[in-house]
């Protein structure tokens, strides 16, 4: 099925950063990558305001998909049903002018990263296992996709050379705001504009 396109009626920021590849193809995609309590969804509601886009939280599609809450969903389903789940409904997405703030579990499926970065570019959000812990205690019970007996450090330890391998640009989170994490980003999309 063809949907209609509707083109903003003016370039917005986004089109000057994020220009489609080839005449009528579909805009791109900015996808943010990175552990649980790293500042995905936070930083991909503030990009998305400043590029004049679109938004989507993959956690908040999944919930809805499922009809409920991540947590209740991930405990449900165990963690292997959970990303496969996850792997399907992320390589199913067909979005153009967006921001997408993925679940930080979607790592593991090459498939779902491959969809992602055929769509744009994509950036890892890197956070400390100390800052994780530290905003996942502030923010109570979140799905967190971690095999039984796995301590925190060692999830991190595991992910971090899939999203360094996935990524196209980092920004390392400690110690920053989110809206400095979003100017960050825009900075290296205008450089990346340029050349």
């Amino acid at each position: 099925m063809q949907l209609p396109s509707l083109a903003p009626a003016a370039p917005t920021l986004f089109e000057a950063l994020l220009p489609a590849q080839t005449a009528g193809a579909p805009a791109p995609v900015l996808t943010l990558v990175g552990m649980s309590g790293s500042g995905k969804s936070t930083v991909g509601r503030l990009l998305a305001r400043t590029l004049e886009c679109g938004h989507l939280d993959t956690d908040s599609l999944i919930e809805a998909f499922y009809g409920m809450e991540l947590e209740p969903l991930y405990q449900a389903l165990g963690r292997d049903a959970f990303l496969e789940a996850e792997a399907g409904i992320v390589g199913g997405l067909w979005l153009a002018r967006a921001v997408v703030s993925t679940g930080g579990s979607v790592i593991y499926s090459a498939n779902a990263m491959r969809h992602l970065q055929s769509r744009g570019p994509v950036i890892w959000l890197r956070t400390s296992p100390a800052t994780v812990t530290a905003r996942l205690q502030a923010c109570g019970t979140r799905g967190l996709a971690i095999a039984p007996g796995q301590t925190l450090d060692a999830l991190v330890l595991e992910r971090e050379p899939l999203y360094a391998a996935a990524a196209d640009h980092h920004v390392e989170t400690d110690g920053l705001a989110p809206e400095a994490v979003a100017d960050h980003i825009i900075h290296w999309l205008k450089e990346r504009s340029r050349s």
